[in-house]
């Protein structure tokens, strides 16, 4: 326990921000199609729109086991949190939402019912954490990722100024952490 402020402050270097992150869709090159509805718009310019994002949490699964007449847990395996949640922030053209619906038409076709194959679709993620001078702390890089929703948009008159938001999931195989500090 800390007895005083500057005890605390020696401890703790520094506080991580929340709102200093990115986020970076790459397309694999795994699939014979490429993901045209990426190259109408920059990396940078969609940056500013993601609001939020969560970060992958992982669970292990414990087991009960008999060691010599002892109850004991151990773990047999891992859960991680699917899926990853983007809120985005709507520009005036609405090309972030208009991007996404079509890497949902892209992987199910509406008209035929036939669905893609799988590394057509799919691209990898990274989630960045920034620190104050916005340098690299942590990576997640999310491999095989694509969007399984996009949420509806409920549009009102009695919300005036108010700015158009969304919310789209994604589905992914696996993550991988990189630190840097």
């Amino acid at each position: 326990m800390f007895s005083t402020i500057e005890d605390f402050k020696s401890a703790v270097t520094g506080i991580a921000p929340l709102n200093k992150f990115r986020v970076i869709f790459s397309p694999n090159g795994r699939g014979k199609k490429k993901l045209n509805f990426f190259q109408k718009f920059n990396q940078n310019e969609y940056q500013y729109l993601v609001m939020n994002v969560s970060i992958p949490g992982q669970t292990l699964n414990p087991v009960s086991t008999n060691f010599w007449g002892i109850d004991k847990k151990i773990a047999s395996g891992i859960y991680v949190d699917k899926p990853i949640m983007i809120t985005w922030l709507c520009d005036h053209k609405m090309k972030i939402r208009t991007c996404l619906e079509e890497w949902i038409d892209m992987i199910f076709d509406k008209t035929t019912c036939t669905v893609s194959y799988f590394d057509d679709y799919v691209v990898d993620a990274v989630i960045q954490v920034l620190n104050r001078k916005l340098e690299i702390v942590k990576e997640y890089k999310l491999k095989d990722a694509w969007p399984t929703n996009i949420s509806s948009v409920n549009l009102s008159y009695a919300a005036n100024d108010e700015a158009m938001t969304f919310t789209s999931a994604f589905d992914y195989t696996f993550f991988e952490v990189t630190n840097y500090m």
